[in-house]
């Protein structure tokens, strides 16, 4: 395993992480003073968690006799729960217009080009940031924030073994690889999505190993 702390290895890692991300992700940041200079930091942690991964917000969705309670889970605030994120809202189970029918919606679930330039042009193509100084110019706004979403899930999962990152990282990985059209259509994307995931294969991965 390369040594993370390496400042080379650290950027190589997170090199297409932007202010936009981190906001999204994370939430706003905070300005500490750090040898007499002021400094923006976000704040993380192993028990910050997305809404939807939370238990009580997962107990909602059944029909218990006596509500949530029943199971000993009470009115969880987010002070409980740690940190709440924002991590990449992607659903493999609904990757298809919603006035899809048919075959459309076999097609779409196949092979999911639609869903990841829905998302790329709809959710993540207009933030006010300047790209890294380093970044591939080819690649659209829209995708760089994709692969700078996988990068950041990544270094939380890898390094605070954060559940909600997982998932995340796991999903968006599992939604870039069903895309049969698009590698024909943006390959250039493509390109540096292997460069990020075999940079992500020196690092130690027992995050992701079941059990």
């Amino acid at each position: 395993m390369q040594e993370v702390g390496d400042s080379k290895i650290w950027r190589a890692l997170v090199g297409m992480v932007e202010e936009g991300t981190l906001r999204r992700v994370l939430g706003s940041e905070e300005e500490v003073c750090v040898g007499g200079e002021v400094v923006r930091v976000w704040r993380v942690e192993s028990a910050s968690s997305a809404g939807q991964d939370r238990d009580d917000e997962i107990l909602q969705k059944f029909s218990l006799p006596h509500g949530p309670q029943s199971m000993g889970v009470g009115k969880v605030g987010a002070s409980d729960h740690g940190q709440t994120l924002n991590p990449p809202p992607i659903d493999l189970k609904r990757t298809f217009p919603h006035n899809a029918i048919g075959q459309e919606r076999t097609l779409a679930a196949q092979d999911r080009s639609w869903y990841v330039n829905h998302r790329v042009n709809t959710h993540l193509a207009a933030h006010p940031y300047p790209p890294p100084v380093d970044c591939i110019k080819t690649i659209d706004p829209g995708s760089r924030e994709l692969l700078g979403e996988l990068e950041l899930c990544f270094i939380h999962a890898l390094i605070l073994s954060n559940f909600s990152c997982t998932e995340a990282y796991v999903r968006t990985l599992a939604l870039c690889l069903t895309c049969e059209e698009r590698i024909s259509t943006n390959p250039e994307f493509y390109d540096r999505l292997i460069e990020v995931l075999i940079m992500q294969l020196g690092q130690e991965l027992d995050c992701f190993a079941p059990g």
